[in-house]
């Protein structure tokens, strides 16, 4: 049998179970909790039992794979609204079948924010985690740069993590073949006033007491799974002031010292380097014209009722898992079996992940 390559989320994964396991305790949610994300089989349960289904940013592969989940009820939490959104207006789910556990109870952030960096103050932009095409880090580069050079700005960038290849869903497989030197290629052709800084990966709690100056957590992300942001969090409960894509989990991050980019406006791997770095250029004039962009609303715990969700019956479940599959096709299948990527080379799959990338940033179908 072949062995199943890790989760390269898995670290992300790890904390947010840990963090969700803790939630559901102190909010007293009756049943099991099961973690759809986690190589672990479903639990065993009497037929009346129900079992509070978590699902993180693989929730459309876990739902085609749900017939697999042998509860008699079931109850379907995320940790996004993107999620809950996708869940509910791609696939069909409910809106009061599908519970949302709120960001800032899982991680709070800081009674005490850091101000957002001010045009002419020295600050470092800070990127933690994994250091992948689908972070759209080549924009992250072109933005510093263009800040350094254009602008005049006294910033540097610090980029913490480990490499990997992972494309973005809607591009070839074979988009990028070795990403590290890819991003290193491109640090040593541009001629910097103070280079950028790769820092191999630390401990989730470790990174954020290094000694930046000013640091300000910077994530441009348009990862189809992007639904939390694990090191935004922990930036956030530091205190740190943040700029990031408005997309996917990011949509759910509040704060006076947040700045937003709307997605559209971010140059994502896949595509040419003349139009990331115009994109890049385009976003670094409007940001120092503007003291980068108007912040979000401030941080609002809003509770969860105990009670969540109502519960679906497996044949409810099963009936809207035949819809989708009977929206998307055969290649439904495909993604069950294989993944995102798979899915995507083929017409129904890159039509049907367009539809999912309008709802997951929040805009209206057509």
């Amino acid at each position: 049998m072949t062995a199943v390559p890790p989760d390269l989320c898995q670290t992300s994964i790890d904390f947010l179970v840990g963090r969700c396991v803790a939630w559901f305790g102190r909010q007293g949610v009756p049943g099991p909790v099961w973690f759809a994300d986690q190589a672990l089989p479903f639990p065993h349960v009497a037929n009346d039992e129900t079992v509070n289904v978590v699902l993180f940013g693989g929730f459309l592969r876990r739902f085609l794979q749900s017939g697999s989940w042998t509860a008699g009820r079931m109850k379907l939490w995320v940790i996004s609204e993107a999620s809950r959104q996708t869940l509910h207006r791609l696939m069909g789910i409910p809106l009061d079948a599908v519970g949302l556990i709120p960001r800032y109870e899982l991680v709070p952030a800081s009674a005490a924010p850091h101000p957002f960096p001010n045009a002419g103050q020295a600050f470092t932009l800070v990127f933690a985690g994994r250091l992948s095409p689908v972070k759209n880090l080549e924009f992250l580069l072109w933005t510093a740069w263009y800040l350094q050079t254009e602008w005049g700005l006294p910033v540097q960038l610090q980029m913490i993590g480990a490499f990997d290849n992972q494309p973005h869903a809607d591009a070839r497989r074979d988009a990028v073949i070795d990403y590290r030197a890819k991003i290193t290629q491109l640090i040593e052709r541009l001629e910097w006033s103070a280079p950028p800084a790769l820092i191999p990966k630390m401990d989730a709690y470790e990174w954020p007491k290094l000694a930046f100056e000013n640091p300000l957590l910077v994530n441009f992300s348009t990862f189809f799974s992007e639904d939390f942001d694990v090191s935004l969090a922990q930036a956030q409960a530091a205190g740190w002031p943040a700029w990031i894509s408005d997309w996917g989990g990011h949509g759910d991050a509040r704060g006076e010292n947040l700045r937003k980019v709307p997605a559209h406006a971010i140059g994502r791997s896949c595509e040419s380097i003349p139009e990331i770095s115009r994109k890049a250029r385009s976003l670094a004039a409007r940001s120092v014209a503007s003291t980068f962009t108007a912040h979000a609303p401030p941080v609002v715990a809003a509770r969860a009722q105990a009670t969540g969700p109502r519960a679906l019956e497996r044949h409810e479940l099963a009936k809207l898992r035949g819809r989708l599959i009977h929206e998307i096709g055969p290649q439904a299948l495909v993604l069950a079996d294989q993944g995102l990527h798979a899915f995507a080379e083929s017409f129904p799959g890159r039509s049907f992940l367009k539809r999912y990338a309008t709802v997951f940033e929040g805009l209206p179908l057509e």
